[in-house]
Parts: C-alpha cells; sequence; structure tokens
C-alpha cells in the first residue's frame, strides 16, 4: 500500500509540474514562451483613427536620390571679367565631383547663367541651388550643347571661398 500511494504522489507531482510547463510553454507573447522575460510590443492606433486591415507595407524604405552630379559634365566661361574666376569655380566644381570639360571667357554677362540640355534640368536646379543662387536658367542654345550644364559667370557673380 505505501507503494501506490507513493505512486499516487509522483503521478500527482509529475501532472503539476506538467501543468505548469505547458501553461509557460503557451505564453500569451513569444518572448515568454522561449524562456526570455523581454517586452512585448504593443500596436495602439491613435485616438480618432481607425486600425488597419491591411497587412504591413514589405517594401524597401526608400533611400534618397544623390544629387545629380555624378557623371554631369560641365563647361564654365567667365562673363564677369574677373580674373581666374572661371578656373577657381572649376577646381570647385571638380571637388564636388563634377565633370569639368572646359573653361574660357565669354562676352561680357550682366547675369550668371546656367544654361543645360533638356536631359540635364534636375542638375541645373542643383547647381543653381547649391553653388549658384543667383543664377538664371536656361534650355542651352545649340552653341552650348557640348556639356549637359554650361555655366556663364556674370558681373553678379562673387566668388567665394
Amino acid at each position: 500500500m505505501a507503494t501506490s500511494t507513493l505512486r499516487a504522489l509522483v503521478i500527482a507531482g509529475a501532472v503539476v509540474i506538467g501543468a505548469v510547463v505547458l501553461s509557460k510553454g503557451f505564453a500569451e507573447t513569444p518572448n515568454k514562451a522561449l524562456g526570455g522575460g523581454g517586452t512585448t510590443a504593443v500596436h495602439t492606433t491613435p485616438p480618432g483613427t481607425t486600425p488597419s486591415t491591411h497587412p504591413p507595407s514589405t517594401r524597401p524604405p526608400t533611400t534618397p536620390k544623390s544629387p545629380p552630379i555624378k557623371g554631369v559634365t560641365v563647361q564654365i566661361y567667365n562673363g564677369a571679367g574677373t580674373a581666374h574666376l572661371a578656373s577657381s569655380q572649376q577646381t570647385k566644381l571638380q571637388t564636388a565631383g563634377y565633370q569639368v570639360l572646359g573653361i574660357g571667357n565669354a562676352p561680357h554677362s550682366a547675369t550668371t547663367i546656367i544654361y543645360y540640355v533638356s536631359t540635364a534640368k534636375a542638375a541645373a536646379d542643383y547647381l543653381k541651388t547649391n553653388f549658384y543662387p543667383n543664377a538664371t536658367e536656361q534650355p542651352a542654345p545649340s552653341q552650348y550643347r557640348t556639356s549637359k550644364l554650361t555655366v556663364i559667370l556674370g558681373a553678379d557673380f562673387s566668388a567665394t571661398p
């Protein structure tokens, strides 16, 4: 009889241990189920909005486009009459990553102009914004279509180091 009592106690203990193990194994959060005590992510919806029934997007995050510099060819002409103005701008633009095809002098120009070929409007916008904010942009006439961009440095341009 002592053996059957001992057997009953062992079985009862095994049932209790099994119940505890099963309750831990089917915990509400995956972290608890794996034995970790980590935090649980809680998804809330801001007040006044309804939760989406659509699955989250699997699209990769968009990376910002690099500025339109690489592969952009530029010619720089000095229309201001200031000595070495085009060569100083050549160094500046090459350091930034532009491919300067040539520099030279142009007839006097009161204003700085950026000429662009039809496929380089975005590059002209970027060049103006970042290097020549007072320049005007214009589609390139035929004599300025040997590069994507042509800059005529006008009398209004003051070179900054």
